[in-house]
């Protein structure tokens, strides 16, 4: 995993959380998410939203949704790196440049749809490298074969995640909460765009299959 001089912004508690993303197929045979994330946009999420706060159903990867496959090309949950969401960028906007006739085509390695729709997701929900993103908190969808139960996976240091997850907590006692690896490394994944986010992940599950009971 890449290191860069990103660091994480989250929101305290005393911040008004004003947009909320709730996002599901970012492993695309984890089915659970995909579904209700479908159900959300096909219902409208005005149910969820407040005067003072906006929700936003996505489907991350919608390819790999569409194929069955936890991904096409690489793992969309380990392209979230700022140095190379960077770079990615900068071959993109060439491509378009080329495109428009803009520039000559140079030599650059192949980017992976994966990292193509990381870039976008970047862009439409961060960015990533932003003190302010777009995006206040994210709840990423995941489903495991593992016998989880409910797991929370956050940043140690996220207050508004661990407010979130220890009410959760408080409904159930059953949620199980841990933290994503910390150290020199910044984490890959998709919550890490907005200021503050969890992974949801329920189990256990086949993959590419719904269980009634964990929707």
């Amino acid at each position: 995993m890449e290191t860069s001089d990103w660091s994480p912004r989250h929101v305290t508690s005393r911040e008004a959380v004003k947009t909320c993303v709730i996002a599901g197929a970012t492993h695309g045979n984890e089915l659970n998410g995909l579904h209700l994330v479908k159900y959300m946009l096909r219902t409208s999420t005005t149910q969820l939203h407040r005067k003072t706060l906006e929700v936003k159903a996505i489907i991350s990867n919608p390819e790999a949704a569409n194929e069955n496959r936890r991904y096409v090309e690489e793992d969309l949950n380990r392209c979230f790196v700022t140095s190379r969401l960077a770079e990615t960028a900068a071959i993109l906007d060439e491509e378009e440049a080329v495109t428009n006739g803009d520039a000559k085509r140079g030599e650059h390695k192949r980017v992976s749809l994966e990292m193509r729709r990381a870039v976008e997701l970047d862009a439409e929900l961060g960015p990533k490298h932003s003190p302010s993103p777009n995006t206040d908190f994210l709840i990423d969808l995941h489903g495991t074969v593992s016998n989880t139960g409910t797991l929370l996976l956050m940043a140690e240091g996220d207050g508004l995640a661990l407010e979130v997850a220890a009410y959760l907590c408080s409904l159930d006692p059953s949620v199980r909460v841990s933290f994503w690896p910390s150290g020199g490394d910044e984490n890959p994944f998709l919550p890490t765009v907005a200021r503050s986010g969890m992974t949801f992940e329920v189990g256990p599950c086949p993959h590419g299959s719904v269980r009634a009971d964990q929707f």
